[in-house]
């Protein structure tokens, strides 16, 4: 992965978090929510480590963004680490948004419990397209082009 990408990619994360800061009235706060993150990346992280070893993780990484030609194989295990990561998170939001479902009806009395709810489900799939968008993506896709 080049400097430039890596630039632009800070960049972009800038802009969604610019974004995401004038869209809730000036309250960032309202963007976290402990319980959903902790579902969507620790079951995802969990996933992860039971398939991979630390080691195969941070070289997945580091292949793509180091400058040296890298195996066949290494690129291969490394994009594989990378398409299992962004499963494992797809996997783990939809699992966290049936769970704010399951607070949202199971409290159609209280609101600001169905709040809280409903709040999970759409932070949980928010983490989840953010960790893909910006820590599994831009890496698989640098392998890939090494790949090539």
């Amino acid at each position: 992965m080049k400097k430039k990408s890596i630039i632009l990619l800070s960049f972009a994360l800038a802009l969604v978090g610019a974004t995401a800061f004038l869209a809730g009235s000036s309250k960032i706060s309202i963007f976290m929510d402990l319980p959903s993150l902790a579902v969507t990346l620790v079951l995802s992280l969990a996933m992860l480590f039971s398939h991979f070893s630390w080691k195969e993780i941070s070289a997945a990484y580091k292949n793509s963004l180091e400058k040296r030609a890298a195996t066949e194989n290494e690129i291969r295990v490394s994009v594989l680490v990378f398409e299992s990561f962004q499963k494992y998170l797809i996997y783990s939001a939809v699992l966290a948004f049936l769970i704010g479902l399951v607070c949202i009806f199971s409290n159609f009395i209280n609101m600001e419990e169905m709040g809280r709810g409903l709040a999970v489900c759409i932070l949980s799939a928010l983490y989840s397209a953010a960790v893909i968008f910006f820590a599994v993506i831009p890496f698989k896709y640098a392998l890939l082009k090494k790949q090539s």
